[in-house]
């Protein structure tokens, strides 16, 4: 008996064995012009079998792509595009560099480092007072938001020289923002919208059918 575990390895299984059987077929046509026509006809029978695909972007482009792949990338034809290579395929992608996630502080967010290290470059002291402003106030908003409970402004400026490890110090008289409404909104229960009432539908007056006349 014929098993399938027998048999070649198709190369894109999705398609199954008759679209394999005819990619090879195609590959073995002696004439260029008729191997062309084969293969246009094997990549409409590839669409119709794949309607899917053509919600994809260059989805025509693909199929031609996997039509090289079924070939073994052997298909010699005019090929109506640029398609993919055995080289190309067998690339693996780069690998992804992931920081480690380390965070000092979890309720002011990885942001804060990035923040942090442009404070420590700015050299003007004008912009260096505003720029200490606006993150230290974005860390007691955060901090708000994570605890739900007010911290003094000391605390944070403490955090920040702590952070950059003493390279950057607390301005003169620099004060922060109260942000109490930030902890009410935060404690506050999540109200459930209020269901909308039906409006009241008029009621009929007198008989709507009225009694015919007799003659």
């Amino acid at each position: 008996m014929d098993y399938n575990t027998q048999r070649p390895k198709m190369r894109i299984p999705e398609y199954g064995r008759i679209i394999q059987q005819m990619v090879d077929h195609c590959c073995s046509i002696p004439d260029r012009e008729e191997r062309n026509r084969a293969a246009r006809t094997i990549v409409g029978i590839m669409e119709n079998m794949n309607p899917e695909i053509k919600e994809e972007t260059d989805y025509h482009r693909k199929l031609w792509d996997q039509l090289s792949e079924l070939s073994n990338f052997k298909l010699d034809i005019d090929w109506p595009y640029p398609v993919i290579t055995e080289d190309v395929k067998s690339q693996k992608p780069e690998r992804l560099s992931y920081s480690d996630g380390a965070i000092k502080f979890r309720h002011y967010g990885k942001i804060i480092e990035s923040m942090l290290q442009k404070l420590e470059e700015e050299t003007d002291p004008e912009r260096s007072r505003v720029l200490f402003s606006d993150v230290a106030n974005y860390m007691k908003r955060s901090y708000i938001q994570w605890k739900k409970e007010l911290i003094p402004d000391d605390v944070i400026f403490r955090e920040i020289v702590y952070l950059t490890e003493g390279r950057v110090q607390v301005p003169e008289n620099i004060k922060l923002g109260d942000y109490k409404d930030v902890l009410l909104s935060a404690q506050a229960p999540a109200q459930q919208p209020k269901k909308k009432k039906k409006p009241a539908q008029p009621q009929p007056t007198g008989n709507p059918q009225k009694k015919k006349k007799k003659h």
